[in-house]
């Protein structure tokens, strides 16, 4: 029901009031008639002021409420940071421990550690960028690794960056042998556009089977011997060749590479 009271009743009313509160022996009548008059009156002024005290208690609440809902989301901000950071934590000990392990079966390496910049600018050629350069002691056909083995070599030095061709350029090429108790066949490792890789030049008397590994060789001086390249997916020999060829899978995932680490010096012979 609207309790509105038009402003000219208000008015009338208190020019009423005054007018009989100047006749004599009106008071009493006065009262009485103002008691009367004015009840209404107070009834709807007295629920407007309600309304009003309503409102501004409901505006209140409103903003108590919107800033407990953004502390609130702030809190759950906070917490979504620390659960990623501690998820980079565990992945960062995860790869020490396995890096741990990798330097087992690779004592003596000098190993500084470098995160991509970026990939190859065209696209053709799989390469990329890393934070590392000259000033680090990072030079020309150093090898970059993970923990499962070798990612590629560097191929252009910066005082501070360098430019890595991974092994799954097609002009990636590394020399490789078979790991493997019944071959150590050997052979030269190149990219695909796959993304797989191919070992050439494979004598044809070697026997290669699925699953073996293939390491780095170790000559030259560039990489150290026994690096992981990839494992043997499949064999592709025809007698009236010289050589066999094998189709292999690299041990490094080229298209999620996190942490790398340049191999800054490694024992010789």
């Amino acid at each position: 029901m609207d309790r509105s009271v038009p402003w000219w009743v208000g008015a009338l009313i208190a020019a009423v009031a005054v007018l009989l509160a100047f006749q004599p022996g009106t008071s009493k009548y006065v009262e009485d008639l103002g008691s009367q008059v004015l009840a209404p009156v107070s009834f709807y002024v007295s629920g407007a002021g309600e309304s009003v005290s309503g409102f501004f208690s409901t505006v209140g609440s409103i903003g108590t409420l919107r800033q407990t809902v953004q502390q609130q989301s702030q809190e759950i901000e906070r917490l979504n940071f620390e659960l990623v950071r501690m998820h980079e934590l565990e992945q960062e000990n995860a790869d020490l421990r396995n890096l741990l392990g990798f330097e087992k079966t690779q004592p003596g390496l000098q190993l500084l550690p470098v995160r991509m910049l970026g990939t190859g600018a065209t696209g053709i050629v799989s390469a990329i960028t890393i934070d590392k350069g000259s000033r680090d002691g990072v030079k020309e056909d150093m090898g970059v690794i993970t923990w499962r083995g070798l990612a590629g070599t560097v191929i252009q030095v910066r005082p501070n960056s360098a430019s890595v061709l991974l092994v799954t350029d097609v002009g990636s090429s590394i020399a490789g042998q078979v790991q493997a108790g019944t071959s150590q066949a050997r052979g030269i490792v190149g990219g695909q556009k796959e993304g797989t890789l191919i070992m050439r030049d494979i004598l044809q008397q070697e026997t290669l089977q699925t699953g073996d590994l293939v390491t780095t060789l170790g000559v030259g001086g560039t990489l150290p011997e026994g690096l992981p390249i990839g494992r043997v997916l499949r064999v592709q020999k025809r007698t009236i060749d010289m050589f066999q060829e094998a189709i292999l899978e690299p041990v490094v995932d080229t298209n999620k590479l996190d942490r790398l680490y340049v191999i800054l010096s490694y024992p010789k012979d």
